[in-house]
């Protein structure tokens, strides 16, 4: 693997893991002062549901505004497209919509909404599968 995506995958998994333990307890502390649930039980729901809020509403759009300021300076590093399309496989499918539409970056390349909308389908999916777990 090249270094640079050795970088953006490192940097971007980090940002991923930070803005999704931060995201994780806001919720704590927005439950305890508002009490909307009883139980934050089962936690892997909570996991699941704060890392794709995350995703969407954090990670995603600072990447492709990144890349998008990189690409407007000559000779700058940009974010490799790999790292973008696997984000947004892994559960950042609106946030790489949104951020493709509102910094109209990489909105050109077909790939990038096939991606974002396949890890749409993908997250939805995995959501099926928790709330089917849930339900059991």
């Amino acid at each position: 693997m090249p270094p640079i995506y050795a970088k953006w995958l490192s940097i971007s998994t980090l940002l991923s893991l930070t803005f999704g333990a931060l995201n994780l307890i806001m919720a704590i502390w927005l439950n305890r002062q508002i009490t909307l649930f009883v139980e934050l039980k089962p936690l892997y729901m909570w996991l699941l549901i704060s890392f794709v809020v995350s995703q969407n509403v954090f990670l995603m759009p600072l990447l492709y505004w990144y890349d998008k300021r990189q690409s407007k300076q000559r000779n700058k590093e940009r974010i490799p497209e790999l790292v973008l399309h696997i984000f947004a496989l892994l559960g950042g499918g609106l946030g790489a919509l949104y951020g493709q539409t509102h910094f109209r970056h990489k909105t050109q390349k077909p790939m990038f909404k096939a991606t974002a909308w396949l890890g749409i389908i993908i997250i939805g999916y995995v959501g099926y599968l928790v709330g089917q777990k849930q339900i059991s």
